[in-house]
């Protein structure tokens, strides 16, 4: 690990991001100037720019290479050295004729599928798919036989999904039955598929507002890995990542055997809970936002529907769900803010000839925009206070598949275990150094000590092990980390 971390200020922009296309030039003007002025390492916007958003762009809208065929690419092909023009001048030409392109093709994708799935699928032909293929097709003949290929293999995906079940619970297959479940899963498959595309196409607005979000991103991501715009739903979204509470429905959905969504959890103190309508193995069938259209969910999987419900930021929601006897019932339930399991520390003590505290840190979560609400820092000093009492003679702390979070929180964490010192240094765009200090005098843990790491450790996760390495306050055991030595500004 590096001696010290230097921490780069790039930036997560949160802008508005209205819907009509006229009002994009001015977001992108606005995009523009905070990295110009923000960012560690502006890019200069130019020609080899242009190449590299070029490519990106299509990789965020077709990465799979399912909807754009060669030919259409060669139209497009005349923007690839002047994006840099656009974003200079306030243009946004390359956009608006590849977003019109873009809406054709699914368009055309969509018809496909419908035609694709009107038949059973034969799986006695040799067929083969690879899902490494990205590389645009020469003709629309070729996009209908890779959509084939594609829908076939997630049908013959599901069908093996029985098939193991049937091997586990009886060592046997019976092909016939599994079979017979072709036509539920061509459906299923092919309702999943469209449900992704109308979520484009479901309304102008809508379509304009998702491309126009990777639009942005593309040019963000083009200066670092890190830099990213968020709308309200994604600014959301990433502060609920990082906090103990969140706003939730209170429920959790999973898949059974059959590849059917039911609802497989329910929070107690929840508003599904609360409802008293909702059971376990309830099948949820229809979503519907208070002012908008309904959304059918045949086909969806779990974390397509779990995604439907952390996108949208309007609190209310009409459930359409099927029970066991068959029937439908709808019922109104209202976001609330639960506690999020997965994020809050646990401890326990390992018994042996000596106790050994163990402490497991899922992120650096803290309350945005409110310094009396939740901090891991505290929560971890609570948790060893209490080990403590058990005796322990070595603490473990667990930062694995941790990915980082506040700064502040890693500053106030490295502080618990030294008396006080430096802790990193941050670079700005002026270059200078800023020394960030645990300024704190004492200790809360002083003992043997040893930090768990792995790839998934990243950011704050890296600066704590770094920071306890260096005043040999802890043994790092692990694997290499992430390594991301870059910091956020929320703007």
């Amino acid at each position: 690990m590096r001696k010290i971390l230097n921490l780069l200020a790039a930036q997560l922009l949160v802008l508005p991001l209205l819907a009509q296309t006229d009002l994009l030039p001015s977001q992108q003007k606005w995009v523009k100037e905070l990295a110009a002025k923000k960012h560690i390492s502006p890019r200069t916007i130019d020609d080899q720019f242009s190449a590299d958003f070029y490519r990106k762009y299509f990789a965020a809208v077709d990465d799979r290479g399912l909807f754009f065929t060669a030919p259409d690419l060669k139209k497009l092909e005349q923007f690839r050295l002047s994006i840099d023009d656009e974003w200079n001048n306030g243009a946004t030409t390359f956009f608006t004729t590849s977003s019109q392109l873009y809406k054709t093709r699914l368009a055309a994708v969509k018809a496909m599928i419908v035609e694709i799935c009107a038949k059973p699928f034969d799986f006695n032909l040799p067929d083969a798919y690879s899902f490494s293929d990205t590389l645009a097709v020469a003709t629309d003949k070729a996009l209908y036989s890779r959509w084939q290929s594609l829908l076939k293999a997630d049908v013959l995906r599901s069908l093996m999904s029985i098939g193991f079940h049937q091997w586990q619970t009886n060592r046997a297959i019976a092909k016939a039955e599994v079979m017979a479940k072709e036509p539920e899963f061509r459906s299923r498959v092919k309702a999943r598929h469209l449900n992704r595309i109308d979520s484009y196409l479901k309304s102008d607005a809508d379509y304009q507002q998702q491309l126009g979000g990777i639009y942005l991103n593309t040019f963000l991501t083009c200066f670092d890995p890190h830099s990213a715009f968020f709308d309200a739903a994604a600014r959301q979204h990433f502060k609920a990542a990082l906090n103990t509470e969140d706003l939730s429905f209170g429920f959790a959905l999973d898949e059974n055997e059959r590849g059917e969504v039911f609802i497989a959890y329910l929070a107690p103190g929840g508003a599904a809970w609360k409802s008293g309508m909702l059971n376990k193995g309830d099948v949820p069938v229809q979503l519907k936002w208070e002012g908008s259209q309904p959304v059918e969910l045949a086909g969806l999987e779990a974390e397509d529907i779990e995604a439907l419900l952390a996108k949208h930021t309007k609190e209310k929601l009409e459930l359409t769900v099927r029970k066991g006897n068959g029937q439908q019932q709808t019922l109104t339930l209202q976001k609330q803010k639960l506690e999020k399991e997965e994020n809050i520390v646990k401890s326990f003590v390992l018994s042996g000839k000596q106790n050994i505290g163990y402490v497991m840190l899922p992120s650096f979560y803290t309350e945005w925009e409110d310094n009396s609400g939740s901090s891991c820092a505290a929560d971890v000093a609570r948790e060893i206070v209490k080990l403590k009492k058990d005796s322990i003679a070595g603490l473990i702390l667990d930062l694995r598949f941790n990915g980082g979070g506040s700064l502040a929180e890693a500053v106030e964490m490295a502080g618990i275990f030294i008396d006080e010192g430096a802790i990193c240094q941050i670079k700005k765009t002026d270059a200078k150094l800023e020394t960030i200090k645990d300024i704190n005098r004492g200790v809360i843990y002083n003992g043997p000590m040893l930090v768990l790491v792995n790839g998934q450790s990243a950011s704050a996760s890296e600066l704590v092990a770094a920071a306890l390495q260096d005043y040999n306050r802890a043994i790092i055991a692990g694997t290499p980390t992430y390594g991301k030595a870059t910091g956020q500004n929320i703007l």
